[in-house]
């Protein structure tokens, strides 16, 4: 699935706690996906739902790589079985939550938006919620005991006004930075531990013609977390995701830009901009550039495909002063107002 590999367990447990990490977080995904299932009381119902509507959901997502489109067979696959009577179309939008957000949004206008699609939880859903273009989902929420299932923080992001606008699905961590190992074993250098190691780890690769860092297009929204959590805290953060805190006036927002340009900005690689997430990985790869900043953990999966191997050929440390923090990206599904089958969808949302 998602979730990145078995490799992260190799690493020690003390140092970074991925082990713990993974198989919570396997372990939520394996819940979100299945506890449909936990209902066979409701099956009755649930088919009755489904006989009354089209029979048919259309899902919108943007998982486009190999490993994602084995998710999405796995998912269609399982979700399929589980309502033979229900057919699950979907539709991978080349790019991210910024491409799929202006595809869904010109749907919605065009009157013809699908019945489920992917966002990452926090303000993006936040948006949706606020335009009155989503179902809210709290009923759903409850019948699978969301509280329990998903953690404190990845639930507050999924609630506004006291109603769930979106059902979980994964998570990834986005704070490791990954790194080209004969890269750094060449130029003698260690894995930071604090920004100022981190800075002169730039500076030596620099000084022998390498690009410190890679990064893709908007993805540096998730580049810009480490900093905004050193200086706002993780209460902080999780404010901003609910849009509880003013960009323009907290004087702690203006500090992580500060620290975002000195550490990151001005070590990245020329032209950095025109790579999707996944070409930008080739500089890696080739030892072109020494670092890929903050990528989730998705990454290890596409270096694997690409003949790399973990520890040997690539590994990965956290990002300074949030090596106690696990910095995530949550993606959820939203189901849209206007879409032909909401009813029948909430099926998809339960299983």
């Amino acid at each position: 699935m998602v979730i990145y590999g078995s490799w992260i367990q190799k690493k020690k447990l003390g140092r970074y706690r991925m082990l713990l990490i993974k198989k919570m977080f396997l372990v939520l995904l394996v819940l979100s996906f299945t506890v449909g299932m936990m209902w066979a009381a409701g099956k009755q119902e649930e088919a009755k739902e489904a006989a009354e509507e089209e029979k048919v959901v259309e899902l919108w997502h943007y998982w486009t790589t190999e490993n994602e489109k084995a998710t999405v067979d796995g998912l269609r696959d399982g979700f399929q079985k589980k309502y033979p009577g229900v057919k699950l179309i979907d539709r991978a939008i080349p790019g991210s939550t910024a491409e799929i957000r202006q595809q869904v949004s010109t749907a919605i206008l065009g009157g013809n938006p699908p019945e489920v699609f992917q966002s990452l939880l926090g303000y993006q859903l936040k948006s949706f919620a606020d335009a009155g273009t989503l179902v809210p989902v709290t009923d759903i929420w409850n019948e699978i005991n969301g509280d329990k299932i998903f953690l404190e923080n990845i639930a507050k992001m999924a609630f506004f006004d006291n109603e769930a606008w979106g059902i979980p699905f994964n998570i990834h961590t986005i704070n490791p930075v990954w790194y080209n190992v004969e890269v750094f074993k060449k130029y003698n250098l260690k894995e930071p531990t604090t920004w100022e190691e981190f800075q002169q780890v730039c500076k030596v690769l620099k000084e022998n013609g390498v690009a410190p860092l890679i990064d893709a297009a908007w993805w540096t929204v998730f580049a810009f977390e480490p900093f905004l959590i050193e200086t706002v805290g993780i209460d902080g953060w999780g404010d901003i995701g609910q849009g509880k805190t003013s960009f323009t006036e907290d004087k702690r927002i203006r500090k992580a830009f500060e620290l975002f340009k000195e550490y990151f900005l001005d070590n990245l690689i020329e032209n950095w901009s025109g790579y999707s997430w996944a070409e930008a990985a080739q500089p890696l790869i080739k030892g072109e550039v020494a670092m890929y900043f903050s990528m989730g953990n998705w990454l290890g999966n596409l270096l694997e495909t690409n003949g790399l191997e973990p520890i040997k050929d690539f590994d990965f440390f956290i990002a300074p002063n949030t090596e106690k923090v696990l910095i995530g990206q949550a993606g959820t599904f939203g189901l849209l107002k206007d879409s032909d089958s909401p009813n029948t969808a909430k099926l998809f949302l339960k299983y």
